[in-house]
Protein backbone atom coordinates (compact mmCIF):
# COMPACT_ATOMS: atom_id res chain seq x y z
CA UNK A 1 0.00 0.00 0.00
CA UNK A 2 1.20 2.95 -1.12
CA UNK A 3 0.91 6.11 1.82
CA UNK A 4 0.21 9.63 -0.30
CA UNK A 5 0.05 12.92 1.31
CA UNK A 6 -1.29 15.84 -0.81
CA UNK A 7 0.24 19.19 0.56
CA UNK A 8 -1.72 22.35 -1.20
CA UNK A 9 -1.75 26.30 -0.58
CA UNK A 10 -4.54 27.74 -2.05
CA UNK A 11 -5.06 31.86 -2.02
CA UNK A 12 -7.56 33.60 -4.36
CA UNK A 13 -10.71 31.47 -5.44
CA UNK A 14 -9.76 28.12 -4.17
CA UNK A 15 -8.98 26.55 -7.49
CA UNK A 16 -5.72 24.67 -6.09
CA UNK A 17 -7.98 23.35 -3.02
CA UNK A 18 -10.67 21.94 -5.18
CA UNK A 19 -8.00 20.07 -7.63
CA UNK A 20 -6.20 18.91 -4.28
CA UNK A 21 -9.17 17.58 -2.91
CA UNK A 22 -10.28 15.94 -5.87
CA UNK A 23 -7.07 14.14 -6.16
CA UNK A 24 -6.81 13.00 -2.44
CA UNK A 25 -10.54 11.77 -2.81
CA UNK A 26 -9.85 9.74 -5.67
CA UNK A 27 -6.94 7.78 -4.14
CA UNK A 28 -7.08 8.24 -0.13
CA UNK A 29 -5.02 10.57 0.10
CA UNK A 30 -3.92 12.39 3.57
CA UNK A 31 -5.02 16.51 2.68
CA UNK A 32 -3.05 19.03 4.02
CA UNK A 33 -3.18 22.49 3.63
CA UNK A 34 0.16 24.51 3.58
CA UNK A 35 -1.05 26.55 6.83
CA UNK A 36 -1.27 22.72 8.67
CA UNK A 37 2.27 21.27 7.60
CA UNK A 38 3.88 21.74 11.25
CA UNK A 39 1.74 19.27 12.59
CA UNK A 40 2.65 16.96 9.84
CA UNK A 41 5.18 13.87 10.00
CA UNK A 42 5.80 13.27 6.10
CA UNK A 43 8.20 10.50 6.21
CA UNK A 44 5.70 8.07 6.82
CA UNK A 45 4.60 8.62 3.17
CA UNK A 46 6.08 7.05 0.22
CA UNK A 47 4.60 9.63 -2.01
CA UNK A 48 4.07 13.76 -1.52
CA UNK A 49 2.28 15.68 -4.03
CA UNK A 50 2.61 19.26 -3.67
CA UNK A 51 0.77 22.21 -5.34
CA UNK A 52 -0.81 25.57 -5.40
CA UNK A 53 -1.92 28.35 -7.76
CA UNK A 54 0.85 29.75 -9.99
CA UNK A 55 1.62 33.25 -8.58
CA UNK A 56 3.59 35.19 -11.37
CA UNK A 57 5.25 32.37 -13.20
CA UNK A 58 6.17 29.93 -10.02
CA UNK A 59 4.82 28.36 -7.36
CA UNK A 60 3.65 30.24 -4.39
CA UNK A 61 7.37 31.34 -2.33
CA UNK A 62 5.53 29.88 0.72
CA UNK A 63 5.67 26.46 -1.44
CA UNK A 64 8.89 26.61 -2.46
CA UNK A 65 10.15 27.81 1.13
CA UNK A 66 8.58 24.55 2.40
CA UNK A 67 10.00 22.42 0.20
CA UNK A 68 13.83 24.21 0.08
CA UNK A 69 13.34 24.06 4.36
CA UNK A 70 11.95 20.29 4.74
CA UNK A 71 14.22 18.12 5.97
CA UNK A 72 12.58 14.91 5.38
CA UNK A 73 10.21 14.02 1.72
CA UNK A 74 9.51 11.13 0.50
CA UNK A 75 11.50 9.90 -2.00
CA UNK A 76 8.93 9.88 -4.82
CA UNK A 77 6.60 13.73 -5.53
CA UNK A 78 4.71 15.04 -8.14
CA UNK A 79 3.76 18.49 -8.40
CA UNK A 80 0.47 20.29 -9.62
CA UNK A 81 -0.91 23.40 -9.77
CA UNK A 82 -3.41 25.85 -11.18
CA UNK A 83 -3.05 28.64 -13.87
CA UNK A 84 -4.73 30.92 -15.61
CA UNK A 85 -2.09 30.21 -19.03
CA UNK A 86 -1.98 26.73 -18.41
CA UNK A 87 0.28 25.65 -21.57
CA UNK A 88 3.32 27.12 -19.73
CA UNK A 89 3.41 24.89 -16.53
CA UNK A 90 6.49 23.19 -17.37
CA UNK A 91 8.50 26.24 -17.27
CA UNK A 92 6.60 27.26 -14.24
CA UNK A 93 6.78 24.08 -12.13
CA UNK A 94 10.60 24.47 -12.85
CA UNK A 95 11.92 26.12 -9.60
CA UNK A 96 9.59 23.47 -7.74
CA UNK A 97 11.03 20.50 -9.32
CA UNK A 98 14.88 21.96 -9.29
CA UNK A 99 13.79 22.08 -5.41
CA UNK A 100 12.76 19.16 -5.09
CA UNK A 101 15.49 17.28 -6.98
CA UNK A 102 17.86 19.29 -5.26
CA UNK A 103 16.50 17.23 -1.80
CA UNK A 104 16.49 14.24 -3.05
CA UNK A 105 12.80 13.20 -4.11
CA UNK A 106 12.59 12.00 -7.94
CA UNK A 107 9.33 14.07 -9.58
CA UNK A 108 7.42 11.19 -11.18
CA UNK A 109 4.67 13.67 -12.53
CA UNK A 110 3.47 17.05 -13.51
CA UNK A 111 0.04 18.31 -13.99
CA UNK A 112 -1.62 21.41 -14.33
CA UNK A 113 -5.16 22.38 -14.20
CA UNK A 114 -6.90 25.88 -15.62
CA UNK A 115 -8.03 28.20 -12.92
CA UNK A 116 -9.84 31.04 -12.44
CA UNK A 117 -7.20 33.80 -12.77
CA UNK A 118 -7.94 37.39 -11.48
CA UNK A 119 -4.39 38.83 -10.54
CA UNK A 120 -3.26 42.17 -11.83
CA UNK A 121 -5.18 43.71 -14.64
CA UNK A 122 -7.13 40.72 -15.33
CA UNK A 123 -10.17 41.85 -12.32
CA UNK A 124 -11.02 44.06 -15.01
CA UNK A 125 -12.77 41.98 -17.30
CA UNK A 126 -13.81 39.54 -14.46
CA UNK A 127 -10.50 37.43 -15.27
CA UNK A 128 -10.18 34.58 -17.62
CA UNK A 129 -11.25 30.83 -16.85
CA UNK A 130 -14.31 31.88 -14.81
CA UNK A 131 -15.77 28.47 -13.66
CA UNK A 132 -12.50 26.56 -13.62
CA UNK A 133 -11.42 24.32 -12.75
CA UNK A 134 -14.37 22.15 -13.35
CA UNK A 135 -16.13 18.63 -12.83
CA UNK A 136 -13.75 17.56 -16.00
CA UNK A 137 -11.09 19.10 -14.37
CA UNK A 138 -11.31 17.49 -11.36
CA UNK A 139 -11.81 14.18 -13.31
CA UNK A 140 -8.27 14.79 -14.90
CA UNK A 141 -6.71 15.48 -11.67
CA UNK A 142 -7.96 12.41 -10.35
CA UNK A 143 -6.97 10.65 -13.39
CA UNK A 144 -3.44 12.01 -12.79
CA UNK A 145 -3.17 10.99 -9.31
CA UNK A 146 -4.12 7.87 -10.22
CA UNK A 147 -1.47 7.21 -12.62
CA UNK A 148 1.35 8.68 -9.83
CA UNK A 149 -0.55 5.91 -7.28
CA UNK A 150 -0.05 3.22 -10.36
CA UNK A 151 3.57 4.68 -10.48
CA UNK A 152 4.82 4.79 -7.27
CA UNK A 153 3.43 1.05 -6.50
CA UNK A 154 6.46 0.06 -8.81
CA UNK A 155 8.40 2.05 -7.22
CA UNK A 156 7.63 0.86 -3.84
CA UNK A 157 7.57 -3.15 -4.59
CA UNK A 158 10.42 -5.34 -3.46
CA UNK A 159 12.72 -6.68 -6.33
CA UNK A 160 11.72 -9.76 -7.54
CA UNK A 161 8.25 -9.92 -5.33
CA UNK A 162 5.40 -11.23 -7.77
Amino acid sequence: IVRIAIVHLSIHHHNTESIAKAMADSVGAELIPMGEIANHDLTKFDLLGIGSGIFFGKHHPRVLSFAKESRHLPHACFVFSTAGIRWMYKLWHQPLVRVLEEKGCEVIGQFCSPGWDTVGPLKYIGGIHRGRPNAQDLEKASQFVRSMLVSAEGRTETPGAS
